[in-house]
């Protein structure tokens, strides 16, 4: 456990062999091993389950799945049937039911980690690294994914859990380790320990969890939204905002928050309603409109969506308001 910058995600990639160690020790049933590279890792049966999904976009479920094994008839072809069923027996076997033939770009991201869980099990591994498993889940889905994982505790497979939640730590966990800003602070028994002692170990002091919230008073409205429906999820969605003030959206996965986004920013096409901004009404509009409003969007999906990740750091946040560096029909660099 730790905030972000606490140094979890550098340790997994030093278990993945994406980094190497500068100094210390791994050892791996009690033999010092060293990891120098991902082949490394897979070797010694340690699968890391990244929060940010790594599976082949084009490929079906099944082929993700059986990546790295393909079931091969006597002339050297893969078997599909076997691969199938295999796969839908896999699938059944931790509780979870997709179409093991469509396509993984076609799957929503909490289906997506279904299938990166189901193919670190597929691939008989001793230690498994979970990145945040949940943040992409239904509660429903959360439940299964903890299930499967006593299942596989209970083949003496190890898992490395790594979560920001203190709730699901004490549901499934046995031990918890804290870092914080990339030192170890504390390793202790799940028995012996509470809530209130996991956060001050993560922030460093002791934290009241109590918060009066100010009375705050509003001025004028930025932003109204009335009726807004699009033809797939939304139906007649209402709602002011401030100047000045944070308005959040809660519900489950499915709910509509992320589609609800994408239609404010014009990412998503209304079928019905309109959007005022600072007094003017658009009934159509898109996201060149909402940029030119001044209204921005932060996708949750970082690496689909958020950046080009061939592009630098200039050349992304330019992205929005080329238009502003326009010179004689081309960019301008400077």
């Amino acid at each position: 456990m730790g905030e972000n910058g606490a140094g979890k995600s550098t340790l997994i990639k030093i278990l993945a062999g994406a980094y190497t160690k500068d100094e210390g020790k791994i050892l791996f049933n009690e033999k010092e091993i060293n990891i120098t590279n991902p082949h490394d890792s897979l070797n010694l049966g340690i699968k890391v389950v990244y929060q940010e999904i790594s599976l082949i976009p084009e490929f079906t479920v099944g082929e993700n799945i059986f990546l790295e094994k393909f079931p091969i008839n006597d002339f050297g072809i893969i078997n599909w049937k076997s691969l199938y069923e295999e796969c839908i027996n896999l699938l059944k076997n931790i509780g979870f039911e997709l179409n093991v033939k469509e396509k993984v770009s076609n799957l929503s991201i909490s289906e997506q980690q279904i299938v990166e869980i189901a193919k670190a099990i597929f691939q008989n591994s001793s230690v498994v690294v979970m990145d945040e498993p949940t943040s992409s889940l239904t509660p429903k889905e959360i439940d299964k994914l903890f299930q499967v994982i006593d299942r596989l505790k209970k083949n003496n497979i190890a898992i490395i859990y790594i979560t920001h939640k203190i709730d699901e730590i004490f549901k499934i966990a046995n031990e918890v380790t804290v870092l914080r800003d990339g030192k170890f602070i504390s390793y202790r028994n799940i028995n012996e320990t509470s809530e209130e002692i996991l956060i001050q170990d993560m922030v460093g002091r002791k934290v009241d969890q109590k918060f009066d919230r100010p009375v705050t008073s509003f001025s004028d409205v930025q932003m109204k939204v009335e009726n807004l429906s699009t033809k797939s999820k939304l139906k007649n969605i209402s709602f002011k905002l401030h100047k000045g003030e944070i308005l959040g959206f809660f519900g489950l996965m499915g709910a509509g928050r992320t589609e609800l986004a994408k239609a404010i920013y014009g990412y998503d096409k209304i079928s019905s309603g309109k959007i005022q901004i600072d007094g003017k009404t658009y009934k159509r509009f898109n996201t060149q409109i909402m940029v030119e409003n001044g209204i921005g969007y932060v996708t949750e999906d970082r690496k689909g969506e958020g950046i080009v990740k061939d592009m630098n750091v200039r050349e992304n946040m330019s992205l929005p308001s080329l238009k502003l560096f326009e010179m004689f029909f081309t960019i301008s660099k400077k």
